[in-house]
């Protein structure tokens, strides 16, 4: 089977695989693997149970992953940056609004793409969410623990995201 690597900037390049089973790992791994090493993942709730079901299946599928309980702990985590931050709105004291306009106007962490993971109903809270930066608005809810991982492989593997 022959699949095609795109690298942003460089041309796609054939790759040859014994089966679909070889090429999907490939493809999989190559997704996570930037400069040498897996994605990192910040994934900020304030509800431990979601911390560590979506924070274990994202580590069993290969990413590397911080967690952070609050807004706070989200800002210190962020510092590194990660690759991708996975943010729950409706948080004690400061909440994800806040950490996404305070990532947002940190150079450091400003190209990070930040998805708000939440099951906020509310539209004017998704367009607010989008308009101070974030990439996506996933509804926990909705995004089993084996769907995540594949959203933000999918997210990754379309490169830089614009902000």
């Amino acid at each position: 089977m022959t699949v095609c690597l795109r690298l942003p900037g460089a041309p796609a390049t054939p790759l040859n695989f014994p089966s679909i089973a070889y090429a999907t790992v490939a493809v999989l791994a190559d997704t996570m693997v930037q400069h040498g090493r897996p994605a990192h993942v910040l994934l900020v709730d304030d509800d431990p149970d979601i911390r560590a079901l979506y924070g274990g299946r994202l580590r069993a599928d290969g990413f590397e992953v911080s967690v952070a309980a609050d807004g706070r702990q989200a800002l210190a985590a962020a510092g590194g940056p990660p690759t991708i931050i996975l943010l729950d709105l409706r948080m004690p004291g400061m909440d994800g609004l806040e950490v996404l306009d305070a990532l947002k106007r940190n150079a450091s962490t400003a190209a990070v793409p930040v998805v708000m993971l939440s099951n906020e109903c509310d539209p004017a809270a998704r367009a607010t969410c989008v308009r101070s930066g974030a990439v996506a608005w996933w509804t926990k809810s909705a995004v089993a623990p084996c769907e995540l991982s594949r959203r933000v492989r999918e997210l990754l593997s379309r490169g830089p995201v614009p902000v």
